[in-house]
């Protein structure tokens, strides 16, 4: 097996055992799995510490894995003794570093053995062939073939090469046409396929398997003499070749691998029509951009590698099943052999595999440049894909070494009208359906004019010649197309180019406004989820309708129909439809930032006339909603009091009103009831004036959550029964999926799990359907509580952590607070009590954060049923004694389960501290304000962070201990966190495991330390600390 050296030599002391053994296993192409299974261990795990670094393996291990090594070949001809040596050398060297005592050595490199498994080598090279089984030497004795030897390993496609192989062993095909775009490695494909069939089906192709390449052969009148010259070259035919050739294959056993069909398409059809229509026993295996169209074709369309996830950056193991992140790690250990995937670069890569849609060719155009830039640096300039990746292998064909030429060499191949078709469909993003190319291409000339009636054909010649990709929705109810993104940037330019490519621009923008103002009404009525789907399958055409409404220059002539609409014109209108799609769909962040960017755009006169103004108000509202959304209370208001403000000054009493119930929820989202409660009974006034039926429901279903937390249950059910009535009547699902899961809390707070549960279900499965991942996850919170009042802390666990994932995906503190929460009442009933603090401390701390009054009230009273849980009985009545203040100040009474259960701690507080203690710690608590009852329970002292003692001292003078030290020191009362654990010697991922934060925010922790503090080592932070608790 050839393959870059790997250059070592001189870099011996920084080239670690575990580096080499991970090279050389991705150089046979086996898993740590299958590697572990050739050398007789049970599992992967121990091939994962030795290429981690993570352990040293024995002398015997070594020896197996360096025979494997030499069987598969990954050893370079004529230095497999010096690269043995060396690997045997830098593992013996890594070893002995970290060995204790002398008598503990590696031993050295048995070199008898080493010249025994050498010579083997030589006797197996110098082996007759007929005494060799399964080799590629006696496939190539036994099937006569033309097949070229590969210059590297083939990596990916199991699946197809399996399917594939067993199509043409089955007998039935008999013409197998691989199709696809340039550079999806149709080629390689099948010259592995051919391979595969000639080692392992040497008998049914006795008389051979055989390429014929077409790709230089542009006369189609040469085809038959080039077919010819492969499988018949001693012909001597004076007459009809053709005949001559189908005489001499009449009873020939064979496959023919027909590659680069496409620009002779036709030719190849006729020809092969007769071959296999005339010979029984031959098979074609054809390669082209286009199907030959034939009654006796099997088509085999040929998509991108497989593709990691977004998500997989933190799960190598599932980065490294991706086919493409296997090729570019490949190709990149070509020519930088120390590469590999890490925690650093993984990202990286994802972006960079998905970017190019798994191409091979462009992978390994990408992983030629890893020796002069870095991954980031690639990513970055993908967006000029076809003047990055060029400077392929010399022994390619012309058209592989660059993406532009491989372009090319299709865009030429195409008709005129195909050509124009191709270009013009450049200015969608993601899938665009065929009544979006009807209304967008059509063109502005009637000399370049595309008739709407001919885009069709035109579009399903440009999908069989392999430049647009057809992809059918669920149950085939739509097809969709898509261009591949370098097939998009080289239309573009040819667009830009050759025609008005901002005029197509705005055609794009204009039908996507439209279909955006048709979905904006269905978002209330019975048809929300198909319109929330099919604005998610349009969603990157909307993102490319916006961002070209931002750019800094449209470039849009005079006399165009958009003349005189300023930026703000065009980006607030298709804001002001979008927020409620970007709301339910959790685009919390990008919807927001889309929404603050048209709002920060300038208009062309100093006053804005109404219409822009309504768009201005409806942009402003639904940046407040998704401020809300994302906590961040004080914009939210800003932003929904200057929405009404406007819809005010324009008498617009409706939205106005809609507004007033937006603010509501702001002041439930701070606990402020009363306010909240008088907002939304104003919203409800308002609309019943209107008789604005969904304008009633939601005020009604609001002032429902104010009572049920309240404890009113009936005054609360009766007002989601009535707003239940209407949300149904409307078909108005969101509304009635919130309202469901409501009705569940009710159900719970009365003791009813099974009626809450059901309840709950038939709102998850609501919010699922609609796409909600704020509903999913709340919903999910909900069963969680549910599960464990019917004491299923498995299946409580389970919805917990999703909605816990959900929250962290959309990056909404407020759930990821009561996920958090979950998870600690789960540990800590499960008796881990370390695990169950932790998970409370990280959720108080966001609760902090948001300002959630109510939730901090949960937590500190789940914090002293964990104290008392461990025996702290005077931190459990403190923390008892806190949060009851806050509930009597909130009004949130507790709801009878949990008072009873509260009621027990108490009375386990009471006896075991005796009355006098008991009243003391609990009026203590009642004492801190709600700010020292948070640090309080943050730093107990049973984890305590600066030696401050809360048992032995009052609470106050805790306090006021730390205080002093964060004003002494300038430092947070975090970083006095982060300081304390450092000193203890914990590394960096240790303390961010600690205080379950990022090891990227522990880094800037410790970076304001050194910085605040005059410090430059971690030596000299331990004895700061340790000064710190002298004083």
């Amino acid at each position: 097996m050839s393959q870059q050296p790997i250059n070592i030599a001189s870099k011996s002391k920084k080239t670690s055992p575990g580096k080499l053994l991970h090279y050389y296993r991705t150089q046979t192409g086996l898993t740590q799995s299958q590697l572990a299974q050739a050398i007789g261990l049970k599992g992967l795990r121990m091939i994962q510490y030795w290429e981690a670094d993570s352990n040293i393996p024995k002398a015997e291990n070594l020896k197996k894995l360096i025979e494997v090594f030499n069987r598969q070949g990954v050893f370079n001809e004529g230095q497999e003794r010096e690269e043995i040596a060396r690997l045997w050398t830098t593992v013996q060297e890594s070893y002995d570093t970290q060995s204790a005592t002398a008598t503990d050595a590696y031993p050295s490199l048995n070199k008898p053995w080493l010249e025994k498994l050498l010579v083997s080598n030589l006797l197996a090279s110098h082996q007759p062939a007929d005494e060799i089984t399964r080799t590629e030497k006696l496939a190539a004795e036994e099937v006569p073939s033309n097949l070229p030897l590969t210059p590297n390993r083939f990596i990916g496609r199991k699946e197809e090469l399996e399917k594939l192989s067993k199509l043409l062993l089955q007998g039935q095909t008999r013409l197998l046409s691989l199709i696809g775009p340039g550079g999806m490695g149709k080629t390689r494909l099948s010259l592995e396929v051919a391979r595969q069939l000639q080692e392992s089906a040497a008998q049914r192709y006795p008389d051979g398997i055989w390429l014929v390449e077409l790709a230089s052969i542009a006369d189609p009148q040469l085809l038959p003499q080039t077919v010819a010259s492969v499988l018949w070259p001693q012909q001597q035919v004076e007459g009809d070749l053709k005949a001559g050739l189908i005489n001499h294959l009449l009873a020939k056993q064979m496959l023919v691998v027909l590659d680069n069909c496409e620009h002779l398409v036709e030719a190849c059809a006729e020809l092969v029509e007769q071959l296999v229509g005339s010979c029984p026993h031959l098979q074609v295996l054809a390669t082209s951009r286009e199907r030959l169209n034939l009654a006796s074709e099997t088509v085999w369309p040929l998509g991108g590698l497989s593709l990691p996830l977004m998500n997989d950056a933190a799960q190598p193991p599932a980065l490294e099943t991706s086919e493409a992140v296997q090729l570019f790690v490949a190709r990149a250990q070509a020519v930088q052999p120390e590469f590999s995937l890490s925690p650093e670069n993984n990202l990286s890569i994802i972006q960079l595999c998905r970017q190019l849609d798994g191409l091979p060719l462009a992978l390994e155009l990408a992983a030629a440049r890893v020796k002069g830039l870095g991954l980031a640096q690639l990513v970055t300039r993908l967006n000029n894909s076809l003047q990055l990746l060029g400077g392929g292998s010399r022994s390619s064909a012309p058209r592989h070494q660059t993406v532009r030429a491989l372009i090319d060499w299709s865009y030429d191949l195409l008709l005129p009208e195909e050509k124009m078709l191709l270009r013009r469909l450049t200015v969608f993003r993601g899938s665009f359906s065929l009544e979006a190319a009807e209304a967008v291409v059509t063109g502005e000339k009637r000399q370049d004019r595309l008739e709407p009636d001919t885009v069709l054909d035109l579009l399903l010649q440009l999908v069989n010649k392999s430049l647009v990709i057809a992809e059918p929705t669920e149950h085939y109810q739509e097809i969709r197309y898509r261009l591949l993104e370098m097939v998009r940037q080289y239309g573009q330019e040819k667009l830009a180019g050759q025609e008005n490519l901002d005029h197509f621009k705005w055609v794009h923008y204009r039908y996507f406004l439209a279909l955006a103002a048709r979905a904006e009404p269905e978002f209330r009525g019975t048809n929300q989820a198909e319109w929330l789907a099919r604005l998610q399958r349009d969603h990157d055409n909307l993102r490319a309708a916006l961002a070209w409404t931002m750019e800094e220059k449209t470039g849009l002539e005079p006399g165009t129909a958009i003349s005189g609409k300023s930026a703000a014109e065009l980006a607030l209108p298709l804001c002001g439809f979008l927020w409620r799609f970007w709301f339910v769909r959790g685009y919390f962040s990008e919807g927001r930032r889309w929404s603050e960017m048209a709002l920060g755009l300038p208009v062309l006169s100093d006053t804005e006339n109404e219409e822009v103004q309504a768009d201005r108000a409806k942009v402003l509202r639904g940046a407040g909603i998704l401020a809300n959304s994302q906590n961040d209370y004080e914009q939210a208001l800003s932003y929904l009091e200057s929405s009404q403000a406007l819809y005010r000054k324009l008498n617009y009493k409706n939205h106005a009103a809609h507004v007033l119930n937006d603010l509501g929820g702001i002041s439930y989202a701070r606990s402020e009831y009363e306010r909240c409660n008088q907002l939304w009974g104003e919203s409800y006034k308002l609309m019943r004036e209107i008789n604005d039926l969904y304008g009633m429901a939601n005020p009604l279903n609001n002032l429902g959550v104010v009572a049920m937390h309240q404890g009113d249950y009936a005054r609360a059910m009766t007002l989601y029964e009535e707003s239940a009535v209407i949300y149904r009547k409307l078909g108005e699902e969101i509304g009635l999926a919130h309202n469901l899961l409501n009705q569940g809390e009710v159900a719970r707070a009365l003791g009813r799990p099974a009626q809450a549960l059901e309840l709950t279900q038939e709102s998850l499965s609501l919010f699922r359907k609609l796409g909600n991942k704020q509903g999913i996850a709340n919903t999910l919170n909900n069963l969680a509580e549910i599960a464990l009042d019917l004491r299923d802390p498995a299946k409580s666990k389970s919805w917990a952590e999703e909605s816990l994932n959900i929250a962290q995906e959309l990056g909404d503190s407020y759930l990821r607070s009561y996920g958090l929460h979950n998870l600690a009442e789960i540990a800590r009933l499960e008796g881990e009590n370390v695990k169950a603090f932790d998970l409370y401390k990280a959720s108080l701390e966001l609760r902090r954060e948001i300002g959630d009054k109510k939730g901090i009230a949960e937590s500190l009273l789940g914090m002293a049923e964990l104290a008392g849980t461990q025996g702290e009985w005077e931190r459990c009545a403190r923390l008892i004694g806190a949060q009851e203040v806050m509930r009597e100040k909130l009004g949130l009474p507790l709801t009878q389960a949990v008072q009873t259960e509260l009621d027990k701690l108490l009375n386990s507080a009471f006896k075991h501290l005796g009355a006098n203690s008991y009243k003391q710690a609990r009026q203590v608590g009642r004492s801190f304000s709600p700010e020292e009852a948070v640090s309080y329970a943050l730093n107990p002292q049973a984890f305590v962070t600066l030696a401050v003692d809360l048992q032995t001292s009052s609470a106050t003078t805790g306090l006021e201990r730390t205080a002093n030290l964060m004003e002494k020191t300038g430092l947070t009362e975090r970083e006095l966190e982060v300081l304390a654990l450092l000193a203890q010697g914990l590394t960096n991922s240790q303390i961010a495991e600690k205080l379950i934060i990022s090891p990227h925010t522990v880094n800037r922790h410790i970076t304001n330390i050194y910085s605040k503090s005059g410090l430059t080592t971690r030596a000299e932070a331990v004895r700061y600390f340790l000064t710190l608790q002298e004083q």
